[in-house]
């Protein structure tokens, strides 16, 4: 069988790549970036044709309103960083600079506030002060926003190594079973392919990563974050030596 087959019975009533075998039921909270990490797997694995790119950039679409990023189509829950890692990260690496570009236009707008639940606002509902929804607090998420919208300025480059700081110290010293990390970390080094500094990093973080967790590297990554019902992407994250 291929990832593509296997993947099915992990698609939710949305058609989004979910954690557990949900053919038609809902789905998790982090549906855009399960479905943006095996956008990239299906590539890497060169099992991807023309229609899965078309599927996941309509299901993509199909989770924004206005450059705004929803965990599912309709919800009005505010979104964290993670999807947001996974949606520019697949998109970086297909050349669709359509929603990077509306996401980073919302951000200008909203000075790097990101807020679901009152759009367009600094706050929410009972008029305190939406820090949840200032995803620039990470500059490494507005520099691979910068990466995949293919948009140049004078301080890219400063994002682009303060980038790459982020991936050559990334999870130094991190437990092993602590895999959240190293999940955004890959999609950072995958965003971030054009810049030549952030390879430089992501060679040091490859590195670590196959120390920590032998010639499996994501893999072993994935049987610890994906456990059940043998995920597959426990079988198919391709490694950076394996490419």
């Amino acid at each position: 069988m291929s990832l593509k087959e296997e993947i099915a019975e992990f698609r939710d009533q949305y058609g989004m790549v979910n954690l557990w075998r949900s053919r038609g039921t809902e789905g998790s909270d982090n549906g855009p970036m399960f479905t943006s990490e095996y956008i990239i797997m299906l590539l890497q694995n060169q099992q991807a044709w023309m229609l899965d790119v078309t599927e996941y950039k309509v299901l993509m679409w199909n989770c924004m309103k206005d450059g705004l990023l929803s965990r599912k189509p309709g919800d009005s829950g505010q979104e964290g960083p993670d999807d947001y890692h996974g949606v520019l990260a697949a998109c970086s690496v297909l050349n669709d600079t359509l929603i990077p570009r509306q996401i980073l236009h919302h951000g200008m707008r909203n000075f790097g506030f990101f807020n679901n639940q009152n759009p367009n606002s600094f706050t929410k509902n009972d008029g305190s002060i939406a820090w949840e929804a200032f995803l620039w607090r990470m500059p490494q998420l507005l520099a691979l926003n910068y990466a995949a919208a293919r948009i140049w300025r004078p301080w890219v480059p400063l994002l682009n190594a303060y980038a790459a700081l982020i991936i050559a110290t990334s999870c130094i010293g991190v437990p092993t079973g602590d895999t959240d990390p190293r999940r955004l970390s890959w999609l950072l080094i995958q965003g971030m392919h054009k810049s030549w500094l952030c390879k430089l990093a992501a060679k040091l973080w490859w590195a670590r990563l196959k120390r920590d967790y032998g010639v499996d590297g994501m893999r072993a990554v994935a049987r610890i974050y994906y456990p059940k019902d043998e995920h597959p992407f426990q079988r198919y994250w391709k490694n950076a030596w394996e490419l």
